[in-house]
């Protein structure tokens, strides 16, 4: 089936529900109880997620506190230093928003 006949198809299946279907009723008292009853959502992160967000967090820990220790005892200071502490601290960033978007999504 071609995608004009399905666009087609599912256009007239659209325009048959709306018209033969009766419209939900308008019970708030009714709607509240339902959504009481649906069990919380939980997101549901894996082991393996998890054990990964851990590493990432320990390895850049670790590579931001050498950074430190390197800018703070050199002679000279680099742009790459500095570039550097920049990919640390993004990395940081990155890792916060992975951890809280989800949670604040839902």
């Amino acid at each position: 089936m071609d995608k004009n006949n399905q666009k087609i198809n599912d256009a007239k299946l659209t325009e048959f529900l709306r018209k033969e279907l009766p419209e939900a009723r308008k019970d708030q008292w009714f709607t509240n109880k339902v959504l009481n009853r649906l069990p919380p959502h939980n997101p549901q992160t894996s082991i393996v997620e998890k054990w990964i967000m851990l590493i990432l967090v320990i390895c850049v820990t670790i590579g931001l506190i050498f950074q430190s220790v390197h800018i703070a005892t050199a002679n000279v200071i680099l742009v790459s230093d500095f570039v550097l502490m920049g990919l640390f601290l993004f990395s940081f960033l990155f890792l916060g928003v992975w951890i809280v978007w989800p949670r604040v999504r839902n």
